[in-house]
């Protein structure tokens, strides 16, 4: 489930996780801090998720320029039931969603398509 508000330069979206297993906390932020794009482009961070520890974070003015704009922002994870996790991110769409168009033509590129 996920819940998306629009703020004046970004999305501020909570989302409800399940899993098939049970999951820790630290499970779910290190998969968070370790992952990385399967396929380098110019135009992505390499580390594309920024986990903001604030208990209020993460905050659209706060937050949506991280990595020039192309990071994800998330924080307030918190149990939600026995194998439901929610959180909220952060994201701006000006930049982020623009370049997502730009990151495809990189990924045909680089995958040989183009």
């Amino acid at each position: 489930m996920c819940a998306r508000v629009a703020v004046a330069n970004g999305h501020t979206e909570h989302v409800l996780m399940k899993f098939a297993a049970p999951m820790s906390e630290v499970q779910i932020r290190d998969a968070w801090l370790r992952f990385e794009p399967p396929v380098p482009l110019p135009s992505l961070p390499r580390k594309p998720i920024n986990f903001v520890t604030a208990p209020d974070g993460p905050q659209p003015k706060l937050d949506t320029g991280k990595g020039d704009g192309m990071c994800v922002s998330v924080g307030r994870l918190r149990q939600s039931g026995r194998d439901d996790w929610a959180f909220a991110l952060v994201v701006d769409n000006l930049i982020r969603g623009a370049a997502s168009v730009v990151a495809i033509g990189e990924l045909l590129v680089a995958q040989g398509y183009v």
